[in-house]
C-alpha cells in the first residue's frame, strides 16, 4: 500500500530517476510503513512520511538529483533533516501522536 504518488515525490526532490522506479520506491516505503505503524493514521501524515521517505531515497541512489521545494538547501543538510523528519515522525505514529504535558501545583 502506498500513501504517495510519483507527483508529490518530484515536489521535493529533482531527479533523473524515471517515474516508474520512483513508482517502485513509493510502493516499498509504503508497505514498510504500514508494516511499521499501519494505516490508521491520518491520510495526510502517511502520505508526508511517504513521500518524504522516498525523496530522500531518490537522493541517495542519484547523487546529482536536488532537493526542492520545503527541503531546499545544501544536499548533506537536506539528506539529514528528510532522515530526521521520517524518523520523527514514524517514531510519533508508533505510538499514536501521543502528546506530553505537565503541570504546577498552584499555591495560594
Amino acid at each position: 500500500m502506498s500513501f504517495c504518488v510519483v507527483s508529490d515525490v518530484r515536489a521535493i526532490v529533482d531527479t533523473d530517476i524515471t517515474d516508474s522506479e520512483i513508482d517502485v520506491l513509493i510502493d516499498e516505503c509504503g508497505a514498510l510503513i504500514n508494516a511499521k505503524i499501519g494505516s490508521a493514521i491520518d491520510p495526510l501524515i502517511l502520505r508526508a512520511i511517504n513521500r518524504t521517505w522516498v525523496a530522500y531515497r531518490c537522493m541517495m541512489k542519484d547523487p546529482h538529483s536536488e532537493s526542492i521545494g520545503e527541503y531546499r538547501g545544501d544536499r548533506t543538510e537536506v539528506l539529514k533533516l528528510m532522515r530526521q523528519d521520517v524518523d520523527e515522525w514514524l517514531k510519533m505514529a508508533e505510538g499514536g501522536f501521543a502528546f506530553t504535558y505537565g503541570y504546577a501545583e498552584i499555591r495560594e
